[in-house]
């Protein structure tokens, strides 16, 4: 999953901050997973009690959607038993946020669709590390989409930015709340004006400044050259302007959370801590998967001799639930309360690896053929690329993974096999695009075969049909 460099810098600075923290602590012991840990346990500091450390990092996209910063998170996790949690609160845009994880071979995480402003009250205390990318103007993408400036004539423009920057607060302070003590926090938008920017950071230090909250210079976690650093750093955030650095705007701010212990961090915010019923009901209907050795010998015998459990790892840790479908957890799902707050909100509480067919087979799932498929340490596995895509296509519906199948099309010269995926498209109703139609004439272009240029007229009359207006591309 490939992004623009300077949307990068947020999970970059995420790194550097928990990395600074990691090398100030001295009597930190646990190398594997110490980068994502704060300093030390809260139960330490409270002087025993159950807050005790749990032994492997949690880490929330609060606002993940399309998956960008999350795939970017998750090789940060690699290695230390962690768990990545992306969130959106679109149900469109959390499937899309799924599929891309699953493509980039990211195995431990949970996705949730629930309203990002709740999550503090929800989840209390509950995360290491946590990522507010917020929704903004996007005026930083002016380089790109000139139209991303358009919103500033609009005479309703202010009313708008006001709300934005109160959905940015709201969210940042939800996120502060969830956040554990001596966790790392960071802010970010593709945006350039101080409304959705300084002003909410500044709202947000008048809050829970008076708590310990404490702002980190960004220039310096990111070990920016001192000029560099001069001329991004301004007041209490880092801005990235186009015209300066020769790429797309961004702005963004880190913010560490005082060593306090859990329970006393959420009494402070007015957070009731013990989960509702409804949350702790979940958990009870899963249990440990009692015959996983079997499950793993059936893949790695299905798929190929692929060390399943060695590459993904979490077979130790598989539930199964009343229906007999078996799920990824994190390691400790049945371990303390905090995690009761979390699993009666999630859509989909892991990677759903099979289900039960028969007495005493198993039927994988598409989400493990396509996580399995895509891995490069498991490309030996009995997988097509045609089978990857269109089990991507089923899973998410969306144009891009139709496209992703004419594209293969494309690159066979089956001209068409490509013009009869555009009619599946159509007739699955996922609207083509400009790109579908231009790659399906591209199908035809790669032979040179008889018949080519008849063959681009008519799919452009039938992108004309469609509303489609055809782009230089598709011209050439």
């Amino acid at each position: 999953y490939s992004q623009e460099v300077t949307s990068m810098l947020p999970v970059e600075a995420l790194r550097a901050a928990l990395d600074a923290r990691r090398k100030a602590d001295k009597s930190t012991t646990n190398r594997r997973h110490a980068a994502l840990l704060p300093r030390h346990p809260p139960a330490a500091v409270a002087g025993g009690g159950s807050e005790a450390q749990r032994p492997y990092p949690l880490v929330l996209d609060l606002c993940a959607a399309p998956g960008s910063k999350s795939t970017q998170l998750a090789p940060l996790l690699a290695g230390t038993s962690g768990w990545l949690v992306a969130n959106d609160s679109s149900p469109e845009r959390v499937r899309k946020l799924r599929l891309n994880l699953l493509r980039a071979g990211v195995s431990s995480f949970t996705t949730t669709c629930i309203d990002g402003r709740k999550f503090g009250k929800l989840t209390p205390a509950l995360f290491d590390a946590i990522l507010v990318d917020a929704p903004c103007s996007a005026e930083g993408n002016a380089r790109k989409h000139l139209t991303s400036l358009d919103h500033w004539d609009v005479p309703e423009h202010s009313k708008a930015l006001r709300a934005r920057s109160r959905l940015s607060f709201d969210l940042l302070e939800s996120a502060w709340l969830a956040l554990r003590p001596g966790g790392t926090l960071i802010y970010s938008t593709c945006t350039l004006n101080r409304f959705e920017n300084e002003d909410v950071v500044e709202q947000f230090m008048r809050r829970f400044g008076a708590q310990g909250a404490r702002v980190l210079d960004v220039g310096e976690l990111l070990r920016l050259p001192e000029a560099l650093r001069r001329e991004a750093s301004q007041g209490q955030v880092l801005r990235i302007w186009p015209h300066d650095f020769d790429t797309e705007g961004f702005t963004l701010a880190a913010f560490a959370k005082p060593d306090v212990p859990a329970s006393a961090a959420a009494a402070a915010a007015g957070v009731q801590q013990r989960p509702s019923q409804e949350q702790q009901r979940p958990s009870q209907d899963l249990a440990p998967v009692v015959d996983a050795d079997k499950l793993r010998l059936e893949a790695e015998a299905q798929f190929g001799h692929l060390h399943v459990s060695e590459q993904l790892g979490w077979w130790s840790s598989l539930v199964e639930d009343p229906q007999g479908a078996i799920w990824s957890v994190p390691p400790e799902w049945f371990q303390g309360n905090e995690w009761r707050a979390l699993v009666g909100l999630v859509e989909h509480r892991g990677v759903q690896i099979a289900k039960r067919s028969g007495e005493a087979g198993f039927e994988f799932t598409e989400e493990f053929r396509l996580l399995i498929g895509t891995r490069k340490s498991t490309s030996e596995a009995n997988i097509s690329a045609n089978n990857l895509l269109a089990i991507a296509a089923r899973l998410e519906g969306s144009v891009g993974a139709w496209n992703a199948k004419i594209d293969v099309c494309a690159t066979r010269g089956a001209g068409k096999d490509a013009e009869q995926l555009l009619r599946k498209m159509r007739s699955s109703r996922v609207s083509p695009d400009v790109v579908s139609y231009t790659t399906a004439i591209k199908a035809y272009a790669k032979k040179g075969t008889a018949g080519v240029v008849q063959a681009a007229e008519r799919l452009l009359e039938i992108a004309r049909q469609d509303g489609l207006k055809p782009d230089m591309a598709f011209f050439n």
